[in-house]
């Protein structure tokens, strides 16, 4: 640092001599010239390329007055391509080497060049890799936490509101069998009196003599009771209810099971229950009550005893 200060004040000196002098001194020009030289070399070492940039431009004016084309104005260009390169102004950088091979006229300088340029391309890739990596970091941030917010919601919102939609489920059903149940009761004006007898002495066998229990029931055995055929049976059960003969029992079934549920002193197994209505296995029980509930029974009679005992509370206050 004390030569740098030693330089500058030379700089100093020689630019007043030469100012006060002019041509009458002719060696000023040479040493401002090497005191440019030193100071710009200086500082590209230390890594200060604003002083580069500085002291260059100064060095290259310099050398330009003394038409100095094959030396100092070379170092100029050079350590200014190195200075505009780390200031991440290449094109700058480049334009300065340019110049100086242009003026080369020496294996020497063409070989200052030559490294100039390596260095440069260098510092170019490394400051491309580095935007590249931070842009990545950032994008991972950014999905990282987008996903983890989406998560969290998620969570949250599944684990405060399971309990809520199951109940809502068993509310939800029950009010989808008081509908159905006013549809029945206001009936379908059928197309002629033998579609309606044979619906009223459907409705008849299965409402008050449940025969939809028995366990081996078939189509053609409830149109042998009906005293009809199993087509034309199964042709008025679509247009009436639109259900195959297989649906409209297992819905029998279903109903009389959620209405034997829905009963709070009700403590018969389940797998008893679907046995008492038809099922052949407790499998077939389940999957049947969960496709038209979206509950197992076990999980409505849950949910029945604890609406139950909401209730019984809010009386109770």
């Amino acid at each position: 640092m004390f030569m740098v200060k030693i330089g500058s004040f030379l700089l100093l000196f020689l630019c007043i001599v030469k100012g006060a002098f002019g041509q009458e001194v002719q060696r000023t020009d040479s040493q401002l010239a090497d005191s440019l030289c030193t100071l710009t070399h200086y500082y590209l070492e230390v890594e200060r390329w604003d002083s580069v940039v500085k002291y260059g431009v100064l060095l290259f004016e310099e050398a330009y007055n003394q038409h100095d084309w094959h030396g100092n104005i070379i170092e100029a260009h050079v350590a200014l391509g190195m200075a505009y390169a780390h200031q991440g102004k290449y094109e700058l950088a480049m334009s300065n080497l340019g110049q100086a091979h242009q003026n080369a006229t020496t294996s020497r300088n063409q070989q200052m060049i030559q490294k100039a340029f390596n260095q440069i391309m260098q510092i170019a890739k490394d400051e491309q890799k580095r935007l590249v990596e931070h842009r990545m970091n950032i994008l991972l941030l950014v999905v990282g936490m987008v996903a983890l917010a989406i998560i969290c919601s998620l969570f949250f919102a599944l684990y405060y509101q399971k309990n809520r939609l199951l109940l809502a489920l068993v509310r939800q059903q029950r009010e989808v069998m008081e509908r159905e149940s006013q549809r029945e009761r206001r009936s379908q004006v059928l197309a002629d009196d033998k579609k309606r007898e044979l619906i009223a002495q459907l409705e008849t066998l299965m409402k008050e003599k449940q025969v939809y229990c028995e366990n081996l029931l078939t189509k053609e055995r409830v149109a042998e009771m009906l005293q009809t055929n199993r087509t034309y049976l199964s042709q008025v059960i679509n247009e009436v209810y639109g259900k195959s003969f297989t649906q409209y029992i297992n819905d029998l079934r279903i109903e009389e099971a959620i209405r034997r549920l829905d009963r709070p002193d009700n403590r018969r197994a389940l797998r008893l229950i679907g046995q008492d209505l038809g099922f052949n296995s407790p499998t077939t029980f389940n999957t049947q009550f969960q496709q038209r509930t979206g509950l197992t029974p076990s999980q409505y009679r849950r949910k029945v005893q604890q609406l139950t005992g909401s209730s019984e509370e809010e009386m109770g206050g």
